[in-house]
């Protein structure tokens, strides 16, 4: 799910100087469990009212997937926006430092390791928004494909060529 992951991102960019000499294994957890990411029920209803859109029940059913799969149960209280935030971050952010191969990085977070992280959140934010960009040119350039080919099999199936050009197949013996 990609609601306010950039949000999220930003914030582990913003925090991480924070964790040098952290064990690296402990970085999400300081991250994502030490504080609430953001505290009051009206800042964190308004958090899922994102631009007008309620995005609540889709946070939600993104969260009980997630603990069902990794769980084998569902523990967050769902009639609280505070712990529906929270979990919803926890778990992107989780996301997020699993997908730059933080479990790369063994024992104390140095100065080095921390830019290399950052380095990586950096770059993979560009890959994905490049692969989006790049899928979309492709998308497009294959569905012209698609109505060049089209086109050209029907005119060639009800003769309808030019003069100049011939059928591929004819149906004189």
């Amino acid at each position: 799910m990609e609601y306010k992951k950039e949000e999220i991102k930003q914030y582990i960019l913003d925090s991480i100087e924070n964790y040098e000499g952290c064990q690296a294994d402990d970085l999400h957890n300081g991250l994502f469990n030490n504080d609430y990411y953001l505290i009051g029920y009206y800042n964190c209803e308004r958090w899922l009212n994102d631009k007008g859109l309620n995005n609540t029940f889709e946070v939600i059913n993104y969260i009980k997937e997630y603990e069902q799969i990794n769980f084998g149960e569902i523990t967050t209280n769902f009639s609280n926006a505070e712990s529906v935030v929270n979990m919803y971050v926890w778990i992107i952010g989780n996301e997020i430092l699993n997908d730059i191969d933080l479990y790369e990085f063994e024992g104390e977070l140095t100065k080095k390791d921390i830019e290399q992280i950052k380095f990586r959140l950096t770059i993979f934010n560009n890959y994905v928004e490049f692969s989006k960009e790049f899928n979309k040119i492709q998308n497009k350039t294959l569905n012209k494909i698609r109505k060049i080919t089209d086109n050209a099999i029907n005119r060639i199936k009800y003769n309808l060529l030019d003069d100049n050009l011939k059928p591929i197949v004819s149906n004189k013996a």
